[in-house]
């Protein structure tokens, strides 16, 4: 099975390709398949960044300015509601650009945030450009974004595949792959289809009879590797559809198959064939790595990423030999561990066969504050190379903390930051305001922790609490006196949601002066954040 893997536009600027397809593609090519993996996120930002792409946007709108057809007008009149003056980004997008391809003004900070919102500001317009060409395309047959669409196409048709495959994470990404695969399947008889979060978390919503005649053949929930094995085994007439786990596709009806009940032994390594990574925006370059699926806490009562993924782990020696493999292949020597938290257990083997074999690298990690993180064990951490830690420090009140199911004492948080601060690991702690019974002691304890540790607190993140579907907190919400509708929430006890947002504004204003002085030498984009500490 030939198989195109796609990363489709309107996730953020990239700093280094999401994991996901390289993920799958690794999975397919050891069974046999052959892949090409497309990350369109970032060759839409490039490709929206240029001079000539704000050249023809200012010369199609004085096109359309002779015009005297009505419809027209009323498409330009669409069009300046997205951007109203194009022309004037077509000096400037050229040197913003050049911001995240030179090293020195990349490591500029003012320089850097300059770029970062301009650049924004840029590719935010394009996007409403984009929908609004898709929207009006039947009735002016003309799509500023043909040529990009026409290239991808091309690319695809000389691969010549039986199936082409899409990762959507969130739902602005799935307004421009239902765009993309309509126009798709008006040129190719490849059988398409979706995945990635989005799909997993919203399948009942998304998924109908219009979606299947429209947009795509099948859709996969869940992780995607068993799936889409076993639909290579359909494609090969080895099994039926309905044998294909975690499948979702129409047939009379709406068809959803249950998920696998278990998963693969192993956990593949990414295929980062195919990948330019000149095209992210970042200097350094930097490779995704996992030790591990899902959370292997996986008690907080807020969290969801662990639910509809099957869990496993990678062995410290699998991780140390993909390392070594990208260093020969792509000459790149700083790497992130995107895990929703890296085991204690897992970062000790990993750091100390780093240090053994003398491995030159730099990277980060999501963390949680376990005890286990001893003062002997950072030092040996930030000697491998680790150089960022994300800790979910979450609360400064015990209290909210054991409500969470944390599983971490406000005592051996602050050893925890202050022995990772000593050995020069950055610290970067994210906490949330507003669970729902959560109170103004609670909130003012958080603030105080933050406060009486900012020493060795390097940055803080402040989110507001959401209620996030299939979290334990969300399917049973009596249990933390809340009533839930459509994920907007009212407490018996604690705050409702007007005054979750009020408090979270207070607290959020007092969070950003403790960052006010952390922030002056750093980009404001967290994932810049990260180039610049992994140096």
């Amino acid at each position: 099975m030939k198989v195109v893997l796609v990363f489709p536009p309107l996730w953020d600027l990239n700093i280094l390709p999401m994991l996901g397809v390289p993920v799958i593609a690794g999975c397919l090519r050891y069974f046999g398949h052959s892949t090409l993996a497309l990350d369109l996120n970032s060759e839409f930002y490039n490709y929206v960044s240029t001079e000539n792409f704000w050249t023809k946007v200012t010369e199609h709108y004085k096109e359309l300015e002779n015009s005297t057809n009505p419809d027209e007008q009323q498409y330009l009149s669409s069009l300046k509601s997205a951007c109203f003056n194009p022309e004037q980004y077509i000096e400037k997008v050229k040197d913003y650009m050049q911001t995240f391809r030179n090293e020195d003004l990349f490591f500029n900070p003012s320089k850097l945030n300059n770029a970062l919102s301009n650049v924004d500001r840029i590719t935010y317009d394009a996007i409403k450009l984009n929908q609004i060409c898709f929207e009006n395309e039947q009735k002016t047959g003309y799509n500023l974004f043909n040529d990009f669409y026409e290239n991808v196409y091309e690319r695809i048709k000389e691969y010549n595949p039986d199936a082409i495959g899409l990762s959507v994470y969130w739902e602005k990404q799935l307004d421009w792959s239902k765009n993309f695969t309509k126009f798709l399947k008006q040129k190719t008889d490849a059988k398409i289809f979706y995945g990635g979060p989005q799909i997993t978390y919203s399948k009942e919503k998304i998924l109908n009879k219009e979606f299947f005649e429209t947009y795509a053949d099948y859709a996969i929930y869940g992780d995607g590797e068993v799936s889409l094995k076993k639909l290579g085994d359909y494609f090969n007439g080895e099994i039926g559809l309905d044998e294909v786990p975690s499948l979702v596709y129409y047939d009379s009806d709406v068809c959803i198959t249950p998920p696998p009940k278990e998963g693969f032994k192993e956990m593949f390594s990414p295929c980062y064939d195919g990948f330019d990574f000149n095209s992210y925006f970042s200097y350094p370059k930097v490779i995704s790595l996992e030790s591990s699926r899902g959370c292997y806490w996986n008690k907080c009562a807020f969290c969801s990423c662990s639910n509809g993924v099957i869990k496993n782990n990678k062995s410290a020696q699998q991780v140390i030999d993909e390392i070594e493999g990208f260093q020969k292949q792509f000459g790149i020597n700083e790497f992130s561990f995107i895990d929703p938290a890296v085991s204690p257990k897992f970062l000790d083997d990993f750091s100390k066969l780093v240090i053994e074999k003398g491995l030159n690298i730099k990277y980060s990690a999501f963390t949680r504050l376990e005890n286990t993180f001893t003062k002997e064990l950072l030092e040996q951490l930030s000697k491998s190379g680790l150089k960022f830690c994300l800790w979910g420090l979450e609360s400064g009140s015990q209290r909210i903390l054991d409500l969470y199911s944390k599983g971490t004492n406000i005592e051996n948080n602050k050893r925890i930051l202050k022995d990772a601060h000593d050995a020069g690991i950055f610290n970067f702690v994210s906490v949330i305001i507003g669970f729902p019974k959560e109170d103004e002691q609670d909130l003012e304890k958080t603030l105080n922790f933050l406060t009486e540790n900012t020493d060795c607190i390097d940055i803080i993140a402040a989110n507001n609490f959401l209620l996030l579907k299939d979290a334990p907190i969300e399917k049973e919400p009596e249990k933390f006196g809340l009533t839930s509708d459509d994920f907007e929430f009212n407490g018996s006890m604690g705050l409702y949601m007007p005054e979750n947002e009020s408090i979270f504004d207070a607290a959020f204003d007092k969070i950003s002066k403790l960052n006010q002085d952390k922030i002056k030498h750093l980009p404001m984009h967290v994932n810049c954040m990260s180039s610049y500490i992994l140096r």
